[in-house]
């Protein structure tokens, strides 16, 4: 098993961060491995699956929601829900893709619940902060007000997304990794929505592509979750009424109008995203060509 490195979230990028944070020898950019460490491509032989179709793992798919990140298919930035039910079957497969980092959003307490499965051949980076807290009291002029036993099922998720905004140095510190490591990486939190959702529109938009693909690759979760949303659903809400399904829809699918509600608070805050890109992410744009040529894009 490929042994996980856990990231404090207050760590600071130019300082003290990089003996922590450096990617291990064996999967640097550079091609030198450890003699130990078996690399990725060394395992997928003549029936190598190539990430653009996945035709030979297409449980990965339908079971995981493993898909590329952007509309390229050039893309080395991948997204799905959390991996840590994954059989040895799914694990030779993944093997195969080519992925060597990945990039686990969850919380410490989620991990514990579902550790990540035995096998990888990829290296495994968490960072221990719930960026969906208001930090530090930001946004606590908001309250989200209780209706029943899930809130306000909108008003809560669009509190939530506000309050991701304001956690630059957490995406500072992932965005940087994923510029030094400068590899195949997949992203993944629980479902796939939210975490991932966000720290991959912001990948969009520091590529330079326009809302419309941003939304597109936001909404797709919907898609991909829409059997195991519905069969959650039927399993928290059973014979209740039709208003407390609709409630935990509101919950559990992507929606426009949160991700909208993240964008805003930047713009509000920032004043753009740009703005917020240089002075919370410290993003150069040598990082964002980075960025762009890891999503498929020149």
């Amino acid at each position: 098993m490929t042994q996980g490195v856990t990231l404090g979230h207050k760590e600071q990028i130019d300082e003290g961060a990089t003996g922590a944070t450096e990617p291990k020898a064996s999967h640097r950019p550079d091609g030198h491995y450890h003699e130990d460490r078996p690399r990725a491509d060394d395992h997928r032989g003549t029936d190598q699956l190539h990430a653009d179709d996945l035709r030979d793992a297409d449980r990965l798919r339908t079971v995981y929601g493993l898909r590329k990140v952007g509309p390229s298919p050039a893309s080395e930035l991948y997204r799905s829900r959390e991996i840590s039910a994954m059989t040895p079957a799914d694990v030779a497969a993944f093997n195969c893709v080519g992925i060597e980092f990945v990039f686990d959003l969850r919380k410490q307490s989620e991990i514990r619940r579902k550790p990540t499965p035995d096998g990888l051949y990829a290296e495994t980076l968490t960072i221990a902060e719930d960026v969906q807290r208001p930090p530090d009291g930001a946004l606590a002029r908001e309250e989200i007000p209780f209706a029943g036993a899930y809130d306000d099922p909108r008003q809560r998720l669009i509190g939530r997304y506000r309050a991701m905004a304001h956690h630059g140095d957490y995406y500072a510190l992932v965005f940087h990794m994923l510029c030094r490591s400068n590899a195949p990486t997949l992203i993944h939190c629980v479902n796939g929505k939210d975490r991932s959702g966000v720290l991959c529109a912001q990948l969009l938009q520091i590529a330079g592509f326009d809302r419309s693909i941003v939304m597109e690759d936001y909404l797709s979760t919907n898609r991909w979750n829409a059997a195991m949303n519905e069969t959650d659903i039927a399993a928290r809400s059973g014979s209740a009424a039709e208003d407390e399904a609709t409630a935990l829809r509101a919950l559990f699918e992507a929606r426009e109008e949160y991700l909208d509600a993240f964008m805003e608070e930047i713009e509000t805050q920032w004043g753009s995203f740009d703005k917020y890109r240089r002075s919370e992410l410290h993003l150069t744009d040598a990082d964002c060509a980075t960025v762009k040529s890891l999503l498929g894009t020149t």
